[in-house]
């Protein structure tokens, strides 16, 4: 008793021990993906597009500051005369003094001009600034949501190749077990034969059985093949290269099942919950709802005035000079108000409105067909467990049948037909229990996707 105990353990130990390598090989996997993989790298290009967005959107505050330099050569334009000669001449015939003045020509416009100035302008009130930069805000943390689901869906698309792989090199293993158990039946029956406790068609029968089952091989091997170069073209690496995966013994992989990693410790109405809070497009639809309130305030803007704070220091005159002789300065308060625009300014707020409500309807109809993947993806997980629970029973009982036919057969008390029927269920218990566990592990990795988890278990 305290040695079954003790192999129990170990046999345990080993378990967990080959389910721990494999799940840092994946975690590997799953990061150099997400690195490598284009189109989460065109999403991320894009996420910093809206993140500079949010960033010009900033800027708005700020006050603007220039420097603008004119200078002007002009001719023509409109006079008028300054009356210089009329005013002083009367006084100085009375005066008697030998002056005479003519009246003055003025130009409005001057023939040549300069005017350079350093311009300061800060807004002081304008709501399309405040609820535009809130509104580019909420378009990056959807731009981001956006990103996150692509990210979650290429770690389940790594999940899934992974544990494909992974079946077709446990499945070769079934077929070189299968081939083994079919080459000692060949062997039996042969010195079965020739010591005449055996017909020559029970030899034929197991050379067939034998060359099947090495067809068999070699069509898991090539399978196995197949789903090393759809893991590896996925992870953007070369198609033949290798794929680190600890090949776990079947008896071992038979007691794999009881340990927890292939079930979920929430209850369905826990899931729902768990999605309606975590998955990225439902955060990606808020944020972009949110985006669309504020952008409709920005419209709201039209029918407000803005105001902004004006500052100018530069030099003026005829000639470039810049002294205090030619310096000046001017601070202005400039308040704007549009108060017709043809009723473009409402049509702008309809279209807001319009938006807002199609993103709420389309953020409820998400949210119904989030809870429709989680609960099938729940369900059929459970299915499964069932099913793997049924299928390892079958792979008991197949192998007890298998090894007392084997007997009864060596002691001639049964036909080779019987014992070509029990190895042939065999064979198909313990590949369908391979195939039903892989299942599992890539059903859970959905389940994990539909609640937006990325645990990697």
């Amino acid at each position: 008793m305290k040695k079954t105990i003790i192999s129990l353990i170990l046999l345990l130990f080993s378990v967990f021990s080959y389910s721990q390598d494999n799940n840092i090989f994946l975690k590997e996997y799953i990061k150099v993906s997400l690195k490598n993989n284009l189109e989460l790298q065109s999403a991320k290009e894009e996420l910093n597009s809206y993140d500079a967005k949010v960033s010009q959107a900033f800027s708005n505050f700020l006050p603007k500051v220039d420097i603008n330099a004119r200078y002007t050569r002009a001719g023509g334009g409109r006079q008028f005369v300054f009356p210089l000669g009329s005013m002083l001449n009367p006084i100085y015939r009375a005066l008697e003094m030998p002056y005479e003045l003519k009246d003055e020509p003025v130009n409005f416009i001057r023939p040549k001009e300069h005017d350079t100035k350093i311009e300061l302008v800060q807004p002081i009130f304008n709501v399309a600034v405040y609820y535009g930069y809130k509104a580019q805000n909420d378009l990056y943390q959807s731009a981001s949501y956006e990103y996150e689901a692509k990210e979650l869906n290429i770690i389940y698309s790594v999940k899934e190749a992974y544990f494909n792989y992974a079946k077709t090199v446990q499945l070769v293993e079934v077929q070189k077990s299968a081939l083994n158990l079919a080459k000692e039946n060949l062997d039996v029956t042969t010195k079965l034969y020739k010591v005449d406790k055996a017909p020559k068609s029970d030899v034929s029968r197991a050379e067939v059985l034998y060359a099947s089952n090495e067809q068999a091989l070699q069509s898991a091997t090539n399978q196995m093949i197949l789903a090393r170069n759809m893991f590896n073209n996925l992870v953007n690496r070369e198609l033949e290269s290798e794929i680190n995966f600890v090949s776990i013994p079947f008896k071992e992989l038979e007691s794999i099942e009881k340990m927890k990693n292939l079930s979920t410790d929430l209850t369905l109405s826990e899931a729902y919950e768990f999605a309606l809070n975590f998955r990225p497009e439902l955060k990606q639809l808020k944020k972009g709802i949110e985006s669309a309130e504020n952008a409709k305030k920005v419209n709201l803007s039209d029918f407000l005035p803005n105001i902004s704070l004006v500052a100018d220091y530069g030099y003026q005159g005829e000639e470039y000079k810049f002294d205090k002789d030619n310096d000046y300065w001017m601070v202005s308060g400039v308040l704007s108000w549009n108060l017709f625009s043809g009723f473009g300014s409402k049509a702008k707020m309809d279209e807001a409105e319009a938006q807002i409500n199609s993103l709420k309807k389309t953020y409820e109809r998400t949210k119904q067909l989030i809870i429709l993947d989680v609960k099938n993806n729940y369900i059929s997980l459970q299915n499964l467990l069932n099913e793997l629970n049924v299928a390892r029973k079958r792979v008991i009982s197949a192998e007890d049948s298998y090894h007392d036919v084997r007997k009864r057969y060596e002691e001639g008390m049964a036909p080779l037909i019987n014992l070509i029927d029990a190895q042939t269920s065999l064979d198909a218990a313990r590949a369908n229990f391979v195939i039903t566990y892989y299942s599992t592990l890539i059903q859970k990795a959905g389940f994990e996707r539909s609640i937006g988890s990325k645990e990697i278990f």
